[in-house]
């Protein structure tokens, strides 16, 4: 029996330290993991390149760095000059993110910065017209936390520093015509609706959503037109666009010029080298809707068939890219100096203005294409694409014979903007020109 018992406590020995032993071995892998993961995540750690800062005199001897840690989730702190951390607390509201190596504002869904090789740029470079970086201390102690908010840049002020990256004068050069421009106000014609005679009539979009597109085709088509002192063109005609070139190309294809949406999204035409006639690819209506025109990817077919178009370029008047709690956008900043500029713009290059805006509480935002305006009724006016069809193909979806009931009539497309709903909703205004 003894023996027995023995034989049992020496096994039962033998196995406590196996498991000791397995125990430890498990402890040390862990461990090793776990240092292997913090050395990993300090890989994930780069400095920060920002040019919108407050409260500098208490962070001036500090570098800012962002560190990428589980969920995609960052971490802001600060390095002093003797190599001391200091954590930085996103303010409740402010909580940030990479996707795909671009930082994102979460609860305002929009990009305020980048991965650039091993550097962020953060409310800089590209990004530094979306907003400013604030790094504050709560209290005088050295010891005292750092806090961070981010808030969107004011763009109230005319003109903008980044509205000029894209004019062949200089920023100087354009200030100056601006000025002089508002200065000679008195000088600017009562009204002016010179442009509509290079307009083609843009379909109605219907329940196709594609504002944005349309009139970024309205305003190459105005331009192409011009390049070839082509006047009071036709449906069908050399520069009658395909609406549904524009919508797909932009949605499917590479663009790099259109880096803000609602100013940019007309430079598509620059990136797609061209595009093609409507009767090639046609804006259509199936069953009382035109959401059929988004296509997806265009044929290889289509593509081979794309007609050269003179290069455009932008000029930034106005562009607020504010979005409230709820992701609607914020209107209310333009300025009488807007208004006199789009108007002085439209006078001096005879070209079209791409104009957003969001109505106050509504769900929905708006684009058209401003060709001139009219002091005496304070109005501008505005080539739209939206002007109230039922289900019916009344005007000219597809433009084929076998589904057209009649061409859209340029009377109809023609729509105007009050001087006072400009200023109260207007939240992007940009001047395309030829270059």
């Amino acid at each position: 029996m003894k023996t027995r018992a023995s034989k049992r406590i020496l096994t039962l020995s033998f196995m406590a330290m196996f498991l000791l032993v397995f125990t430890m071995s498990s402890a040390l892998s862990i461990l090793s993991m776990n240092n292997s993961y913090s050395s990993e995540n300090q890989n994930e750690t780069y400095p920060v390149i920002t040019d919108k800062f407050s409260d500098q005199k208490k962070i001036e001897d500090k570098k800012l760095f962002i560190k990428e840690t589980k969920a995609n989730k960052v971490q802001l702190f600060l390095i002093d000059s003797n190599n001391k951390k200091h954590l930085i607390t996103m303010m409740p509201g402010y909580s940030v993110e990479f996707r795909n190596d671009n930082l994102y504002w979460i609860e305002q869904d929009v990009i305020i910065g980048g991965k650039d090789s091993n550097v962020i740029h953060m409310c800089d470079g590209y990004f530094h017209d979306e907003c400013e970086l604030f790094i504050i201390r709560k209290g005088n102690s050295i010891e005292s936390p750092y806090v961070a908010t981010i808030k969107v840049v004011d763009e109230s002020a005319p003109p903008r520093d980044d509205s000029q990256k894209d004019l062949d004068v200089s920023k100087e050069e354009h200030q100056e015509q601006y000025h002089q421009h508002l200065n000679q106000k008195a000088t600017l014609p009562t009204s002016f609706n010179d442009i509509i005679q290079y307009v083609i009539p843009v379909p109605d979009q219907f329940d196709a959503g594609s504002c944005a597109f349309m009139s970024s085709t309205v305003i190459m088509e105005i331009l192409a037109n011009k390049s070839e002192n082509i006047q009071n063109p036709t449906s069908n005609s050399k520069y009658d666009l395909s609406e549904r070139f524009t919508m797909n190309y932009e949605y499917y294809y590479t663009t790099p010029s259109v880096k803000k949406f609602l100013r940019d999204l007309p430079l598509t035409f620059n990136d797609a080298r061209g595009s093609v006639p409507i009767g090639i690819f046609p804006f259509k209506m199936s069953n009382g809707s035109t959401y059929i025109n988004w296509d997806n990817a265009i044929k290889a077919s289509i593509l081979k068939q794309r007609m050269t178009l003179p290069k455009i370029s932008k000029f930034s008047i106005f562009y607020d890219s504010r979005l409230d709690t709820q992701g609607y956008h914020v209107n209310g900043r333009m300025k009488q100096a807007h208004i006199d500029q789009m108007k002085a713009e439209l006078v001096e290059h005879q070209s079209p203005i791409f104009y957003v805006y969001y109505p106050t509480g509504s769900s929905w935002w708006h684009a058209v294409a401003i060709i001139g305006y009219d002091d005496t009724k304070g109005n501008f006016i505005a080539i739209d694409s939206s002007f109230g069809n039922k289900t019916t193909d009344l005007y000219y979806y597809g433009r084929t014979t076998s589904t057209a009931k009649g061409y859209p009539r340029l009377k109809d497309t023609v729509k105007y903007l009050s001087y006072k709903s400009v200023l109260k909703y207007g939240i992007a205004a940009t001047l395309y020109y030829l270059e």
